[in-house]
């Protein structure tokens, strides 16, 4: 083996320097490249690097435009047209040198946009006389955003409106120039068709974040009501979610304050919603599903579309079960039915709750107690007689003074196997005898010949005063699909059209005297503190 080495090392045939020849030609080829390849990249970083540093120099003069407007000082005054502009200052009054470069504010327009004036301005960075970037912004300055004029009419459309068949209309309608009216149902109030100057989602988003600001983000998907009822029901707000939110569990809610969801926002059904005076505002779709039910007032707005179909229910219930009882079977037709409830609470009883399985018709009353049996008849709408839908109906009712604690028994009669029966927790008191229909008016007194039932099951009943509650539902930039069960007081609007399913009725009725929290309708919203309202509507960078 040693001898074997030993001949490697003494063999001097110069094989090594070709090789070493090569790679020195090679290595010479790829430097030259190489440097062009290192040289190229720096170019590109100190660009990027530069552009970078002109983009934080021009927000820079935005948002020293954005302050003084706030504080109320105009940032151009002094300036001459065709253009306004000034020069960000240090402190001893020379150009201020911001990552390098000089930065000049620029007005390119102003125009009056409901109480505040809509700016454009132009924010461009300089390097050695160069421009490095251009920002352009529209801010709106000025008093609080107004949008009062939405609630003077029933209807407010940026497009089209269609009106369905059996629809009933009580109030104007106003839709855009380039918008088309389907009308098949029946409106009473004044019909315009003008330009209409429709508000943006930012503006409407930006009110109703500032009353949310500081919150921490509600952290979970959904909501539950489960257990909590119309005597204490869940207080929600004031809430901030990013991402969707849902109300589910087939309870009770009171909104204490402004619900902002960044997302979807959906109310499942059996849910009841008091809006308490306040808002539910969603940057994505907002649902109210069949059969949840909703109180004003209150707004629900949103920037994509609407689906609004709960049952309404204005005023407060007296007596009677919770809408949140679910049917479980159906009584027969030709039946006179009778139950007795203790009223939570006093008032003008002018509606008539009740749920039924099937569309149908129905007669209905109330009853003085006489010693724990039904005596004289306070009241009756059997004449005429009221359509039904399946789940839970408000009807209008002759006013009936009901007192607290005091016992009464509600009382209906159907053409059909349609009024619903529920299990409660308790035994309940009820009674029922055969009468037909179509030729029964309700007697006073109402008589003998029952059949009584004690047990935990129950005729679904409720007897509610009627205040007019006035709700605003808006879509800002979608549509505004309505379908409620009972009749919405309050108006509509909607950006790509507002759509009233068959069957619906909408009475336009005052705004609360306290206002609602809307722009231009209260107080509350965006500002604050004395400054002026500046809301940025557009920022772009070139």
């Amino acid at each position: 083996m040693m001898n074997i080495i030993k001949k490697i090392f003494r063999n001097e045939s110069g094989f090594i320097l070709p090789t070493a020849l090569v790679l020195l030609i090679l290595g010479g080829l790829l430097v030259v490249p190489s440097l062009y390849l290192l040289q190229t990249s720096l170019k590109a970083g100190q660009v990027v690097d530069i552009k970078t540093k002109a983009i934080y120099a021009a927000d820079a003069g935005i948002e020293d435009a954005l302050w003084k407007y706030k504080k109320g000082t105009d940032p151009f005054a002094g300036g001459s047209p065709p253009y306004y502009a000034y020069m960000l200052q240090d402190g001893v009054g020379s150009p201020a040198v911001i990552n390098g470069m000089t930065v000049t504010v620029e007005k390119w327009g102003e125009q009056a946009y409901g109480t505040g004036t809509l700016y454009t301005v132009k924010s461009v960075a300089k390097l050695n006389g160069q421009e490095k970037a251009v920002i352009t912004a529209a801010p709106l300055v000025g008093g609080d955003l107004d949008l009062s004029w939405m609630f003077d009419h029933a209807i407010t459309s940026a497009g089209d409106v269609t009106i369905k068949p059996g629809v009933e209309v009580v109030g104007g309608i106003i839709y855009d120039d380039d918008g088309t009216l389907t009308n098949q149902g029946e409106i009473e109030g004044e019909i315009l068709q003008e330009q209409i100057d429709w508000p943006t989602c930012v503006q409407l988003s930006t009110y109703y974040l500032a009353q949310v600001d500081g919150l921490i983000v509600y952290p979970s998907s959904s909501i539950s009501t489960s257990g909590w009822t119309l005597a204490n029901p869940k207080p929600i707000g004031p809430l901030y979610r990013v991402g969707a939110l849902e109300i589910n569990g087939g309870g009770y809610s009171r909104l204490d304050g402004t619900i902002y969801v960044d997302g979807d926002f959906n109310v499942q059904p059996n849910c009841t919603v008091d809006l308490n005076g306040k808002t539910i505002f969603a940057t994505g779709e907002l649902n109210f599903q069949p059969n949840s039910i909703v109180y004003g007032p209150g707004c629900i707005i949103a920037c994509s579309d609407v689906n609004f179909q709960p049952n309404m229910a204005p005023g407060n219930k007296l007596l009677g079960v919770d809408d949140t009882e679910s049917l479980v079977s159906s009584t027969s037709s030709d039946t006179f039915l009778l139950a007795r409830f203790q009223a939570g609470t006093s008032g003008s009883m002018t509606n008539f709750h009740v749920r039924c399985s099937d569309p149908d018709r129905v007669k209905l009353a109330v009853y003085a107690d006489s010693g724990g049996a039904p005596g004289a008849k306070l009241g009756a709408a059997d004449t005429p007689d009221q359509a039904v839908v399946p789940g839970w109906n408000t009807l209008n009712f002759p006013a009936t003074s009901i007192t607290n604690n005091s016992y009464y028994w509600l009382a209906a009669i159907s053409d059909n196997s349609t009024i619903g029966v529920g299990t409660l927790s308790s035994t309940n008191n009820k009674r029922y005898k055969t009468a037909l229909y179509s030729s029964f008016t309700f007697p006073n007194p109402a008589g003998s010949g029952f059949t009584i039932e004690n047990n935990a099951s129950q005729y679904l009943f409720a007897g509610w005063s009627g205040d007019q509650e006035f709700i605003f539902v808006m879509s800002v930039s979608g549509t505004t699909t309505i379908k409620p069960g009972g009749t919405f007081y309050g108006c509509v609007a909607g950006d790509s059209e507002v759509y009233l399913a068959p069957h619906c009725s909408l009475t336009l009725v005052g705004v609360p005297e306290g206002g609602l929290d809307f722009p231009g309708v209260s107080t509350g919203g965006g500002g604050g503190d004395g400054d002026f309202t500046v809301q940025l509507l557009t920022y772009s960078v070139q």
